[in-house]
């Protein structure tokens, strides 16, 4: 089942709808009467569904845990915390199919937190084990920045959030 944001911008007749490329007559789009447009939509298979407001109560959540100690650069972190988005989105599709799509119809909920060091990641991974959610703990191939095997990150979930709060409700955010 994929996932696909829309923009209602799509829906507004073409008259209305401006470029995002600048043209001759581009500063005039200002001075149109383009009606603002509402939160975006998602395609949950065939059904369209719109996205929470952002200050809605979400039930659901998806919290990856990164290493303080290894200094990644941004770009190395983003990777890695998306790897285990992915991974864990995927076994919580095997594992429980209801809270991966009641967490997909809230918008994705995601939060990123930090653990001092890999002693620290792997007693947490352990915890997680024993409460049954879904855990998984992501190992860098070593291209780049990293030696093979580093293990980066744990994302765990998506699950209620109360479950998941009682893991990583004292865990500072990255």
């Amino acid at each position: 089942m994929g996932v696909t944001v829309l923009s209602e911008f799509n829906s507004l007749p073409k008259n209305l709808r401006c470029s995002y490329r600048l043209q001759e007559n581009s500063f005039k789009a200002r001075e149109r009467n383009i009606p603002r447009l509402s939160s975006p939509k998602v395609y949950l298979g065939e059904k369209m569904e719109k996205l929470p407001h952002p200050r809605k109560t979400f039930m659901f959540k998806q919290v990856i845990v990164a290493r303080a100690d290894l200094k990644m650069s941004p770009g190395k972190l983003a990777v890695q915390v998306a790897h285990g988005a992915i991974a864990a989105a995927e076994k919580t599709r095997e594992k429980n199919r209801e809270w991966l799509e009641k967490w997909l119809k809230e918008g994705q909920k995601k939060v990123l937190v930090k653990v001092n060091d890999e002693n620290e990641l792997l007693a947490l991974y352990e915890k997680v084990r024993g409460t049954g959610l879904v855990g998984e703990l992501i190992q860098d191939a070593g291209l780049t920045e990293l030696p093979p095997g580093t293990t980066t990150v744990l994302a765990i979930g998506p699950a209620p959030n109360e479950l998941i709060d009682k893991l990583t409700g004292n865990l500072p955010l990255f």
